[in-house]
């Protein structure tokens, strides 16, 4: 069923039972075409009439990387270390990232008197298309395009000051005897230069990830 979507249809063979029975239970407020596994047509309800999309930015974001990923890639989040020991975090936008997986990069964290941790996190014009409420925000297909997409990037989506809020809570329980200092930076700024892997987080096949994209609202 392609729902709100107009499409070009070639063959065109149109079944009564389905058409009624679309007719019966949607209104014209409703684009409605129904194809069979043969690619022929059997049913339609205003399938020339022009709608929005339901979840919109999730059907952007997954054709996007389908366009740029194998169905067997993985997308990971890294910790590096850089020269002065300071450590970078730098997520790929994997929806079903979690707290727990930050907590397991910190662990590997080797602690100096001064620990600073950066956060690189897409900017906050491009989480969003243009014209988003608040209202719209708070549901699972308003979740937001991330680079670190904590608790599946739905509608109870931690932002990143949150998460760095979590994280320097982490370690000053970790490491009391240290000055914890948590900064935020654009996501295009990271630089490889001069920085070391130190461990990082690999996400469940893309193919996965897809498959859950429609169920839990993912968006990459």
């Amino acid at each position: 069923l392609y729902f709100n979507s107009p499409i070009l249809i070639i063959n065109k063979k149109e079944c009564k039972n389905y058409d009624n029975l679309i007719k019966d239970q949607l209104d014209d407020s409703f684009s409605v075409s129904i194809i069979d596994d043969n690619g022929f047509l059997i049913a339609k309800l205003n399938d020339r009439k022009l709608v929005k999309p339901a979840s919109n930015l999730k059907l952007i974001s997954t054709a996007y990387v389908i366009s740029k990923m194998k169905l067997s890639d993985n997308i990971y989040t890294y910790i590096y270390r850089d020269k002065f020991d300071n450590y970078h975090i730098k997520g790929n936008g994997d929806p079903d990232l979690t707290f727990y997986d930050i907590q397991k990069l910190l662990s590997k964290i080797n602690a100096k008197k001064q620990l600073t941790i950066y956060l690189y996190e897409v900017n906050s014009r491009f989480k969003w298309p243009y014209g988003w409420t608040s209202f719209d925000k708070i549901y699972p297909y308003g979740s937001p395009i991330t680079s670190l997409a904590i608790n599946s990037n739905a509608n109870k989506y931690s932002d990143i000051s949150n998460l760095g809020e979590k994280i320097k809570f982490f370690l000053n329980e970790k490491y009391p005897d240290k000055n914890v200092t948590v900064n935020i930076k654009d996501y295009d700024s990271f630089k490889i230069n001069s920085k070391d892997i130190v461990d990082s987080i690999r996400s469940n096949s893309i193919f996965s990830l897809l498959t859950l994209a429609n169920a839990e609202s993912h968006n990459f």
